[in-house]
């Protein structure tokens, strides 16, 4: 059996600790980046609204590598006499689709139609066609956290564990 004072278990009690540490950083990122987007989505219900028209709308293929498609939308707006131009169709992350999927979001937004565009009262430049909230973004930050506490739990402290009780990792 390895002393407790054997001088191999510093490093590796050390690099347990740091994986731990650096787990829970990556853990609480996710965890801010879903409050301030959750935040950010439930002011979006308060912003007012102009009219503007969509002056280019199509399907494009392409999503990184993949055969899948994302709605390419642009629209005019004019707040406070001051003229904007935005892409954003929601405040939701940029999902690839089905090509159907995406033409049908094209047909709903033709070059030329009339359109509601809600504004950021801070920002007139930062807008959205929908206020309705696409959570995917949400959902990819929880599990993300999720398999990283797991992690944590299923590697890390074990290992601790096993160095806690004098084994040095080695047979006795």
């Amino acid at each position: 059996m390895t002393s407790t004072k054997d001088p191999r278990r510093k490093p590796v009690l050390l690099f347990a600790a740091f994986s731990l540490i650096a787990m829970s950083l990556v853990a609480g990122l996710f965890s801010l980046g879903a409050f301030l987007e959750i935040a950010k989505l439930s002011r979006i219900k308060d912003w007012p609204s102009v009219d503007g028209s969509i002056t280019a709308s199509s399907a494009s293929p392409g999503c990184r590598g993949m055969d899948a498609y994302s709605p390419q939308l642009e629209y005019r707006y004019t707040v406070n006499g001051k003229a904007f131009q935005g892409q954003r169709r929601d405040l939701g992350m940029a999902v690839c689709d089905t090509q159907a999927r995406v033409e049908q979001i094209v047909l709903r937004y033709p070059v030329g139609a009339h359109v509601t565009v809600h504004f950021d009262p801070t920002r007139p430049d930062y807008a959205v066609l929908e206020t309705a909230v696409d959570t995917t973004a949400l959902w990819f930050m929880g599990l993300a956290t999720l398999l990283v506490s797991a992690y944590g739990f299923y590697w890390v402290l074990p290992r601790a564990r096993i160095l806690m009780q004098g084994r040095g990792g080695q047979p006795a």
